[in-house]
């Protein structure tokens, strides 16, 4: 026992701390077997009826397409269907060391611009999630936290939007505020979230807490073939959703941005979609993004 904590120290004291946040959000990158589950636990309303629990199951290729040393960016693509091999570009995770802004969701289909102090950010990393169009989902600090070889980051609280699951389904609530917890495991990697749906008063401020949801989402790595489609279609595509990264980035540097799934009978997806495959689209979606946003 006492060698092991011995070399533990040794490895902790010869591997800097940054290094080794480096190396676990790195080890999110390459093919898994994805298990999604979330349910419902704690009933806090008078009356409220637990919904039934969700369980899926996809593969995904995790991909590396930006590493700049204090800020790496993955792309989740996944295979809705192996026998027709239908890739769905999912979502993007961006990590940045000691960032100094981060874009918070405070509902509403609005994000707003939050400025961090030193002693907020020293040693620590944002993760910013996207959605499936590159749009913000939600942003949190958080430490990563070594011991041996186990990794983990747990984020601050943090809104975030409702779920794909949910978003069309339900209006009782208007935001997810959770926890989020990254563990690498020696077979790959989970995504643990403990959650609250939260309905907002007409001032944005939170006035009920209707239930407690836990969420379970686990990465169990395979080898590349059967994410060959997703592979290729990353390879065909990388450069178009480069542009379109780059077409969103003065939206999002603005301090506050309120975003509407449709402009003039066109909707957001479909405009985004449309761009993946039309160069002369993609050259003029900055112009075609503010259309999108509330004034």
């Amino acid at each position: 026992m006492l060698n092991t904590l011995l070399s533990c120290a040794l490895f902790a004291n010869t591997v800097p701390a940054f290094d080794r946040d480096r190396e676990a959000i790195l080890a999110m990158c390459g093919g898994f077997e994805v298990t999604f589950e979330f349910e419902e636990m704690t009933p806090v309303r008078g009356g409220y009826k637990l919904k039934r629990p969700y369980e899926e199951t996809a593969i995904e290729w995790v991909q590396l397409i930006e590493d700049r040393g204090d800020f790496i960016s993955l792309q989740h693509i996944l295979v809705a269907d192996e026998e027709s091999e239908y890739v769905v570009k999912h979502w993007r995770q961006d990590w940045q060391f000691e960032d100094h802004r981060m874009l918070e969701f405070c509902g509403d289909n609005t994000w707003r611009e939050a400025k961090s102090t030193k002693s907020e950010a020293t040693g620590r990393w944002t993760q910013a999630v996207y959605q499936t169009t590159d749009s913000p989902r939600y942003e949190a600090f958080g430490q990563w936290q070594h011991v041996g070889d186990h990794s983990e980051w747990i984020s601050d609280r943090t809104w975030r939007p409702l779920p794909r699951r949910e978003y069309t389904k339900r209006s009782d609530y208007h935001v997810l505020e959770s926890i989020n917890t990254h563990t690498v495991t020696p077979n790959g990697w989970v995504h643990e979230q403990s959650s609250r749906k939260v309905v907002l008063g007409d001032n944005g401020q939170p006035q009920e807490i209707i239930v407690h949801e836990r969420g379970l989402n686990s990465y169990v790595r395979i080898g590349p073939d059967r994410l060959a489609p997703a592979i290729a279609y990353w390879e065909s595509n990388h450069s178009a959703w480069a542009d379109i990264r780059a077409a969103w980035e003065p939206i999002l540097s603005l301090s506050a941005v309120q975003l509407s799934p449709e402009s003039d009978g066109r909707k957001l997806a479909k405009v985004i979609y449309s761009a993946v495959k039309d160069q002369e689209q993609r050259a003029s979606l900055g112009k075609d993004l503010v259309a999108f946003v509330k004034q």
